[in-house]
């Protein structure tokens, strides 16, 4: 059972006693380890004690710490020539004529070593663009019939800070398909296995069918044309 009073959560245990939740924030319990907050709480109040405490306490089922993320989305971004990245967004705009966006997405691909994709925050800026400019041509930016659920997917596909993706930057289908909702990395962060698809070369069945199934979901115009 439990009970508020004085503004504490009061957990009634089995045994008889009673728990107090005195955590600061009044969400979690605290831990006797965290100076008697809880894991939230403590790696704000105390990071660099949080950091130590992640490192010497790592399992596979880990979620990744965030300065890790940080550093790997720092590491990766590929910051492909400025003029290349202002004629993919100027190529956005084009209201009729598709062939100048399907020429740079080819182009930033093959002339830019080891790179395995976009960020999150510029495919927001590519979507953000994309709804600019064409938002008159769809009933709404979400999805079913008459949404632009297909250019979610293609830029969408172009990300490989993939756990970034946010409904209401880059659209719901964006985050169902390619954000898993939200999901944080757990364990270790292997390049290998955050290349876009858009970039990724299929090494098994499974890389293949999402390959495929991301061309298939592309807009009109784009499945044959992209580079594979």
């Amino acid at each position: 059972m439990i009970m508020l009073f004085n503004k504490y959560i009061i957990m009634n245990l089995r045994s008889g006693y009673k728990y107090e939740i005195k955590c600061r924030c009044q969400k979690w319990f605290p831990n006797p380890n965290f100076n008697n907050l809880c894991s939230e709480c403590y790696s704000e109040k105390y990071p660099d004690e949080w950091l130590k405490h992640q490192e010497e306490n790592w399992t596979p089922a880990s979620y990744i710490p965030k300065h890790k993320l940080d550093r790997f989305i720092i590491d990766n971004r590929k910051q492909f020539p400025i003029n290349q990245w202002k004629m993919l967004l100027a190529s956005v705009k084009e209201q009729h004529d598709i062939l100048p966006l399907l020429t740079m997405i080819n182009y930033i691909k093959r002339h830019n070593k080891d790179f395995i994709g976009i960020t999150a925050e510029q495919g927001a800026e590519l979507y953000a663009q994309f709804k600019k400019y064409h938002t008159d041509k769809f009933k709404h930016h979400g999805v079913g019939v008459g949404s632009d659920w297909r250019w979610q997917h293609l830029f969408a596909g172009m990300i490989f800070d993939k756990w970034n993706i946010r409904a209401n930057k880059h659209g719901p289908v964006a985050y169902c398909y390619y954000g898993n909702f939200g999901a944080k990395p757990r364990g270790t962060l292997n390049k290998e296995h955050y290349v876009s698809v858009w970039v990724h070369k299929p090494k098994n069945r499974k890389d293949l069918d999402k390959k495929v199934f991301w061309l298939r979901s592309l807009p009109d115009g784009f499945k044959d044309i992209v580079a594979f």
